[in-house]
């Protein structure tokens, strides 16, 4: 009836990608993982210019953020569907290989090292040449919403506050590439990727990866008063 694996075989094929990313040449993953920063920090430059509608922010902000949630996943989409390495999904990838007994935990925890930094090094990138200094947010209105979200996502919320909404939002992420995993088909990869992703968005949790933070601080400093 429906065109994807089970979760049993879906587990499985998860645990093969893990073996394979997680004994992948260091250079390679490195490379991988700033490709997914980048890619991860055009959705989220799409969602900062979606947020930017000052009359629906006063007077509708539930609606603009379900509106800019809805856009935001074609990034994780990318991510996915490319094969680049993103920190959180190699925590889905290679846990379930270190649990199916295919892969060491010093490899996994190497690979998780890499990727952190892979991706924290992509979406710099993307914030300093790319949209920085290209100038996306220079528009008076743009610019105030950058401040205005990166503050009240990243500086205003207690410590325990932005932890507690990391396990959602990475609950959410690795499902999402977990349900990414199970298509047998593009669309159906497309839709198992697009609403958990969609989720964490529009709850406003804040992802554990260091592209969403970073990209949002670094355009805080950038369009900083």
């Amino acid at each position: 009836m429906y065109n994807c694996y089970t979760p049993a075989e879906t587990a499985e094929i998860v645990g093969r990608a893990g073996v394979t990313k997680g004994n992948e040449r260091l250079d390679k993953v490195f490379m991988s993982s700033v490709s997914a920063g980048c890619l991860l920090s055009f959705a989220c430059a799409t969602l900062l210019s979606t947020n930017a509608a000052p009359w629906y922010q006063e007077n509708a902000p539930g609606l603009i953020r379900t509106i800019a949630a809805l856009v935001f996943p074609y990034g994780l989409c990318m991510v996915v569907l490319t094969g680049a390495d993103l920190c959180t999904g190699s925590f889905l990838f290679t846990t379930v290989a270190v649990l199916q007994k295919r892969l060491s935990w010093t490899k996994m925890l190497i690979h998780w090292f890499i990727t952190f930094w892979g991706n924290l090094a992509g979406s710099l990138f993307v914030v300093a040449l790319i949209t920085g200094y290209g100038g996306t947010f220079d528009v008076a209105a743009y610019t105030t919403e950058v401040r205005t979200f990166a503050t009240t996502k990243q500086i205003t919320p207690h410590f325990h506050q932005v932890f507690l909404r990391g396990i959602g939002a990475n609950w959410l992420v690795t499902l999402a590439c977990f349900l990414g995993m199970s298509g047998r088909e593009y669309f159906s990869k497309i839709v198992g990727i697009w609403w958990p992703t969609f989720a964490f968005v529009s709850l406003a949790l804040t992802t554990l990866s260091p592209i969403c933070s970073s990209f949002l601080r670094g355009y805080g400093m950038i369009h900083r008063d």
